[in-house]
């Protein structure tokens, strides 16, 4: 039974929206329980859980968090990829989930796992996320079709960009798969797409091929232009987003006054930097500046219903982002 989170809204600086200043304190609540009940989880991985209860509006169910760990960790061997991270991260996903037997909601993602192994994936911690789009969104009927199409937009993916088409872009192929795009059509569009990016000149080819099929996703009609002026408007006030977040940028994006979009940012900033030290101390920029962007674009009820899989991509840029963290740590104890 999930607790009702009382919020205490801090009156300090200039007037907030009201939406905003909400998520905003609902993600710093959670941020609390979760450091409380969940601190072995990883400063990031607390990060992410605080962030994505708070713009659901929902408090982090920390027993039931614990207790689908339990049964995942029941039906998984020691040595399987449903482990570390991931298994942290997947939680909390399953427990956003409507359906009340988590056990099969569990079994569902396990077996739906296996389908996309068949298919020729590679059992890796990125594939989960994927099965488990598949589960959320689709039903029990069509989910072997969707494994199908999913490997489909990989391989055409691949054949135009396989240098830089891996493991990484699994979740975004199965979610192209569940958003039913066009595939006769798709090798032209993210042609078009990753040309009008790679002139902006601001990501590698992979960041790009990222950005590119997450704007796919988005149903706005000018998403392009739309997430060229904000990437523009984010570089001009120093509001860097590391290279694993463009997926991010291409979901959320609507039609925004630029100008008001940055400062909103810059707002949350200030705000959640005042409620909570650890945003202001302690977290990289970068990944504040996710947390700023997401609770701007995903505060406003119209937009939370219009944007599609934020849950699934916020957990797939949290899990990049570790592991580029891990491996910046582990080169510098080499070198």
């Amino acid at each position: 039974m999930r607790e009702k989170w009382e919020v205490s809204l801090w009156s300090g600086g200039s007037r907030m929206n009201d939406e905003i200043k909400l998520v905003c304190d609902m993600t710093v609540g959670n941020y609390k329980i979760a450091t409380k009940g969940l601190r072995y989880d990883g400063d990031y991985i607390n990060h992410f859980s605080a962030l994505i209860n708070g713009y659901n509006r929902e408090c982090i169910p920390v027993d039931e968090v614990k207790e689908i760990r339990s049964i995942i960790k029941s039906k998984t061997s020691n040595m399987s990829v449903f482990r570390g991270d991931m298994l942290y991260i997947v939680s909390f996903l399953i427990a956003l989930c409507e359906k009340e037997d988590r056990k099969v909601i569990i079994d569902d993602i396990i077996n739906t796992f296996d389908l996309l192994v068949e298919e020729g994936f590679n059992e890796s911690e990125y594939l989960i996320l994927s099965a488990y789009s598949i589960v959320r969104y689709v039903k029990l009927k069509y989910r072997k079709l969707v494994t199908k199409r999913a490997r489909n937009i990989f391989n055409i993916i691949k054949y135009r960009h396989g240098n830089y088409t891996g493991e990484d872009d699994y979740l975004l192929c199965t979610l192209l798969a569940i958003d039913n795009n066009d595939i006769d059509n798709l090798d032209t569009t993210i042609n078009s797409l990753f040309e009008s990016m790679s002139n902006l000149k601001m990501y590698s080819n992979n960041e790009i091929q990222s950005l590119t099929n997450s704007i796919l996703l988005n149903k706005d009609r000018d998403v392009k232009e739309n997430v060229i002026d904000l990437l523009i408007g984010l570089d001009k006030n120093n509001l860097k987003l590391s290279h694993n977040f463009p997926q991010a940028l291409g979901i959320m994006i609507k039609k925004q006054n630029v100008d008001k979009s940055i400062h909103l940012m810059k707002q949350v900033t200030e705000y959640l930097c005042m409620a909570e030290a650890e945003y202001d101390f302690y977290i990289d920029k970068c990944f504040r500046n996710l947390i700023a962007l997401t609770i701007v674009f995903m505060s406003e009820r119209k937009n939370r219903k219009q944007i599609n899989y934020s849950d699934e991509i916020l957990a797939f840029c949290t899990y990049s982002f570790i592991l580029t963290k891990n491996q910046g740590l582990f080169n510098e104890i080499l070198a």
